[in-house]
């Protein structure tokens, strides 16, 4: 029982954490937060294998490969999210009005919007 409740105030607090908690942040705050997190992973990760390894024969010719892939894919992570920010525009077709036409129909005339109305909401805008 001694295991048992211990992980079991584990799974619920991070059930808490996980549906009621990170909902609210930001996905920048998310992305630094994971960042963090991966990086104390990955020093823990070495410091409890690092004698395996050590002890690997082909280790010795590519030492730096764990620590270059994760600097890789680190990059490539942080350089993807960068393009979030440098602000994409989307060229969008502009729905063009004319006077004669008295009722405008969108997407397969799902939605009907009086001509008036239409001028009307621009004048608000």
């Amino acid at each position: 029982m001694e295991l048992f409740l211990p992980s079991l105030i584990i799974l619920v607090l991070t059930a808490i954490i996980v549906f009621l908690l990170l909902p609210r942040f930001s996905p920048f705050l998310i992305f630094i937060l994971c960042s963090i997190f991966l990086v104390i992973a990955i020093f823990i990760h070495l410091k409890m294998y690092s004698n395996e390894y050590t002890n690997l024969m082909f280790i010795d010719s590519l030492k730096n490969n764990p620590i270059l892939l994760i600097v890789v894919i680190t990059l490539g992570i942080i350089l993807s999210f960068s393009n979030l920010f440098k602000g994409i525009k989307f060229n969008l077709p502009r729905i063009v009005f004319s006077e004669n036409i008295k009722q405008i129909s969108n997407v397969k005339d799902l939605t009907n919007i009086s001509f008036d109305k239409i001028k009307e909401l621009e004048k608000q805008v």
